[in-house]
């Protein structure tokens, strides 16, 4: 009897440590989104990145807010939206189009927002859209020689 009972005690020991292998410890990816520039009309390509590839999916919610830049005149407006980085992926591309109009206006800006993201850690979740007026204003000087008074001396280095 004692040896039965020393054989089911030693069996369900066996049983009850099988199958827990000690394992790697699972690593987190952090998340960023890049600022992005560019001349009115441009596509905005926001790269929300991790810092590695996940094992699973990496889901989060972004959605676009106005700052000096309005929508629908200067860029069109995410409302929250959802989205996938997949396995082994490190890098998802959000497209925000923006609005070539004929104001001579100074340099504008919106953000690009991340939250609510699952299988990562957020490092940075706020992006700045700078979107670079590229208008010009014609005018004759005192011979009548045409010229063109440039917005944004960046662009041509005043």
């Amino acid at each position: 009897m004692k040896i039965e009972r020393w054989l089911l005690v030693m069996l369900l020991f066996i049983v009850s440590c099988s199958g827990n292998e000690p394992t790697e410890p699972t690593t987190i990816p952090t998340l960023t989104v890049t600022d992005r520039s560019g001349a009115e009309g441009y596509t905005a390509w926001f790269t929300v990145s991790l810092s590695e590839a996940a094992s699973g999916d990496v889901i989060f919610w972004y959605k676009t807010a106005d700052s000096t830049a309005t929508a629908p005149e200067d860029y069109e407006a995410r409302s929250i939206t959802t989205d996938t980085i997949e396995p082994g992926q490190t890098s998802e591309v959000i497209i925000i189009v923006t609005v070539d109009d004929d104001e001579l206006e100074d340099n504008e800006t919106f953000s690009f927002i991340v939250s609510n993201v699952t299988g990562a850690t957020i490092e940075d979740s706020v992006a700045v859209g700078t979107i670079i007026d590229n208008d010009a204003i014609t005018f004759y000087g005192a011979n009548g020689i045409q010229a063109l008074l440039i917005q944004n001396c960046a662009l041509v280095g005043c």
